[in-house]
């Protein structure tokens, strides 16, 4: 069975549809969305009504949870602040209760799916480094969970525990051992920081285990231009068209 990890659109509603677009070319029915719905871009409504039309389920991102008040400001930086503020004039009381209802973390089959990290979901926690995932590695054996998908850094990555050791795998395919423990970042749809502007996804077959991280590209231009109309900081758009 293929399933699909999407995360991290940030109102990047251009980007959103291309990767969704690519997935139906895949015949790609299970779609899961790690978070970060809303914030920096400027069309969030756009992008949360079409993740409820597809009926994608989701988990609470830092910056759904920032716009909806569940989150301090202080949390952010200025340029996220900006556009949070910006978002929450924008969004219906149906999109609010919308986010405000989407779960911090998610268990299925197995698998676990969490915005920022498995071991304190609640904290949104980057995963940088390998030492950076001990604590998460920790919680899944002791829960027997051997696969995890995260987001929340915009750098997609795979993370291997072996039982020995930690360590960063810089394919971008690869097959799931049995032995290990992953936990798999799957990047960025609306804003890639990586220094590669094209959208990010991951597909994953539950059958050979073979995890892809996939990108695409899309109309980056005109993401560009809806968030300078919108009055966003210019910074926002020029990142988009730099991977940062």
């Amino acid at each position: 069975m293929l399933r699909a990890l999407i995360a991290d659109i940030h109102g990047n509603y251009p980007a959103l549809e291309s990767v969704l677009a690519y997935l139906d070319q895949q015949a790609i029915t299970e779609i899961f969305c790690l978070g970060d719905i809303v914030g920096y871009a400027a069309q969030p409504v756009e992008c949360v009504e079409l993740i409820q039309k597809r009926r994608i389920p989701a988990v609470l991102g830092n910056h759904d949870a920032g716009m909806t008040g569940m989150l301090a400001m202080s949390w952010f930086n200025a340029y996220a602040q900006t556009a949070l503020l910006w978002t929450m004039k924008q969004v219906s009381e149906s999109v609010r209760d919308f986010l405000l209802g989407l779960p911090i973390c998610y268990r299925d089959r197995g698998i676990g799916f969490a915005h920022g990290s498995w071991r304190d979901p609640e904290r949104f926690s980057y995963l940088m480094e390998p030492e950076d995932t001990r604590g998460s590695f920790r919680k899944m054996r002791e829960e027997e969970i051997s696969l995890c998908f995260v987001a929340h850094t915009h750098r997609p990555g795979i993370f291997v525990d072996d039982g020995k050791s930690l360590a960063v795998c810089d394919d971008r395919e690869i097959v799931l051992k049995k032995a290990n423990l992953y936990i798999i970042n799957v990047g960025s749809v609306g804003q890639p920081r990586d220094s590669d502007p094209r959208a990010c996804c991951c597909i994953y077959n539950s059958i050979s285990g073979l995890v892809q991280l996939v990108r695409l590209p899309y109309d980056v231009q005109a993401a560009q231009e809806r968030i300078l109309a919108a009055g966003l900081p210019s910074f926002l758009a020029a990142r988009l068209a730099e991977g940062r």
